[in-house]
C-alpha cells in the first residue's frame, strides 16, 4: 500500500462535541439576575447584575444606568457574589 491509499483509506478527523460549552452555559443560567464580579485579563474588577448572555457577551447592569456589554474573550474568571 502507498502512502496516498493509506491516507484515503484514514479515519475522519474527530468533531468536537456539540455540548462542548455545556457547562459554561449551565453556570450562566444559573448565575442569570444574580450579582456576579468579573475578573479581566488586564486584572481589573467589574460587578453587576447578569441579565443576558450569549455565545460570545455578556450582558451586566452595573452601578450606571446603562445596561454593559461584556466581550467573553476579555474576561479571566466570573464568580457570583454570595451574600455574607
Amino acid at each position: 500500500m502507498t502512502n496516498t491509499q493509506s491516507d484515503a483509506q484514514a479515519a475522519p478527523p474527530l468533531e468536537a462535541p456539540r455540548h462542548d460549552d455545556e457547562a459554561q452555559t449551565t453556570w450562566l443560567q444559573a448565575a442569570c439576575g444574580k450579582l456576579i464580579r468579573v475578573r479581566f485579563l488586564e486584572g481589573k474588577t467589574l460587578e453587576g447584575q447578569l441579565l443576558a448572555f450569549d455565545q460570545t457577551t455578556l450582558v451586566l447592569q452595573g452601578r450606571g444606568s446603562a445596561p454593559l456589554l461584556v466581550y467573553k474573550q476579555s474576561i479571566s474568571y466570573l464568580a457570583v457574589d454570595e451574600p455574607a
